[in-house]
């Protein structure tokens, strides 16, 4: 089974918003490529059909993506999470569900006042890094890294 990545780097040309608990979905033509919206919250069972639960990176970065951050959980293979640079106000409640996840990189969000959420980032494997950089978060709730373990968070140019 070949693994599948989705990248869209249009360089601030895409423009989405996420809204909370709202399910919607992802298109992909014949090849997996991506050709329409994506998902606030991407289940495994969802793609089952599409064969897309070897998807092991998502890379939306350098867009103007706002909303919440989309909830990615049950895809075991996905490893790298990359959303620098958009324009999201939240991260929900564990919204990163995969055993093999490894890089979240939430690093520059355009957004006054990035909101965590407790329970963020609990429970993500060991060995994650978390990438904050030159977001301006009001406060960093007490039970956002609840189980982590041996995990690398980059806390550089934050503003609190």
């Amino acid at each position: 089974m070949s693994s599948m990545q989705i990248e869209i780097d249009w360089r601030g040309k895409l423009e989405m918003s996420f809204p909370v608990r709202r399910c919607s979905s992802v298109k992909l033509d014949h090849t997996g490529c991506v050709t329409h919206s994506f998902d606030i919250e991407i289940y495994a069972p969802f793609f089952s059909n599409t064969g897309t639960t070897s998807l092991e990176r998502v890379n939306m970065a350098y867009n103007k993506l706002n909303g919440s951050v989309p909830i990615l959980r049950d895809l075991e293979n996905l490893t790298q999470v990359i959303f620098r640079d958009n324009e999201f106000d939240s991260v929900q409640a564990q919204s990163f569900s995969s055993n093999s996840l490894n890089v979240v990189d939430l690093s520059y969000q355009r957004h006054d006042g990035f909101t965590l959420f407790d329970h963020a980032f609990s429970s993500l494997p060991s060995g994650i890094k978390i990438v904050l950089i030159g977001n301006t978060i009001s406060t960093i709730p007490s039970h956002a890294f609840d189980g982590l373990n041996n995990a690398s968070l980059d806390l550089t140019d934050l503003s609190i």
